[in-house]
C-alpha cells in the first residue's frame, strides 16, 4: 500500500502510513467490527462526516510547513480518513482530514475540514482543500514534486501552485471530492458510516 503524499515544504514530501478502517471501527464498537453501508445507501451530511473523524478518524499531526500552506503556522492537530487508489474508480487516492483545536485539556473542536485527491507515481499531483465546518471553500493549491525509483520524494520537487476556487475546473475537482466523501461516488467498495 501507498500512503498519501504530504508536503513538508517545497523540498520534501512524507508519506502517511494507510488507515485501517477495520481497526478504527473496532476501536469505536468496543471490539465488534461493523458492516460497511451497502451501496445505494444514504448519503452522509457534511455534519456526519466531521463528526465520524472525530470519533473514529486516525491521528495525524499537521505540520508547520504544510500548516503554512493551510493557514496553520505553527501547525496543528486532526484526524483523517484514507482510501487508497485500488479502491477508488479515478485510481486517485482519497484524503479528508478535520482539523482539531486540542487547546482545552480533553477537548477536540474541529476547526475546519481539508480534502485531498492525490495522483501518486513518479509523478505526484495533489489537490488540497480547505472548507470551513459548513463546507465552503476557503483555500486550495495542488502540491506536485516528483518520486525516485524506490517511491520517495525527489528533494527540491515539490511545487507548490495556488488555485483559483472561481475556476470551474478547481470547482469540479472539489465536488468530486466531497461527492466521493459524502455520497460514495468514485468508490469500488461501499463507504462505512452514514
Amino acid at each position: 500500500m501507498i500512503g498519501l503524499p504530504i508536503a513538508l515544504g517545497f523540498s520534501m514530501l512524507a508519506v502517511l502510513p494507510p488507515v485501517n478502517a477495520r481497526a478504527s471501527e473496532s476501536r469505536s464498537t468496543g471490539g465488534a467490527t461493523q458492516k460497511p453501508a451497502k451501496r445505494g445507501a444514504r448519503a452522509m451530511s457534511l455534519k456526519q462526516l466531521i463528526q465520524r473523524l472525530v470519533a473514529d478518524g486516525t491521528d495525524v499531526p499537521v505540520g508547520p510547513n504544510m500548516g503554512k500552506f493551510l493557514g496553520f503556522p505553527n501547525g496543528a492537530d486532526s484526524k483523517y480518513e484514507q482510501v487508497e487508489p485500488d479502491d477508488t474508480t479515478d485510481g486517485l487516492q482519497h484524503n479528508v482530514k478535520v482539523v482539531l483545536d486540542r487547546s482545552t485539556e480533553g477537548s477536540e473542536k474541529p476547526v475546519c475540514l481539508i480534502v485531498i485527491g492525490a495522483r501518486l507515481g513518479p509523478e505526484t499531483s495533489s489537490n488540497y482543500f480547505r472548507l470551513t465546518l459548513e463546507g465552503k471553500p476557503a483555500l486550495a493549491f495542488r502540491f506536485s514534486g516528483r518520486n525516485d525509483e524506490n517511491g520517495r520524494a525527489v528533494r527540491g520537487s515539490g511545487v507548490k501552485t495556488d488555485l483559483d476556487l472561481n475556476d470551474p475546473e478547481v470547482k469540479a475537482s472539489l465536488q468530486r471530492e466531497l461527492d466521493f466523501w459524502l455520497k460514495g461516488k468514485g468508490r469500488k467498495k461501499a463507504a462505512r458510516g452514514g
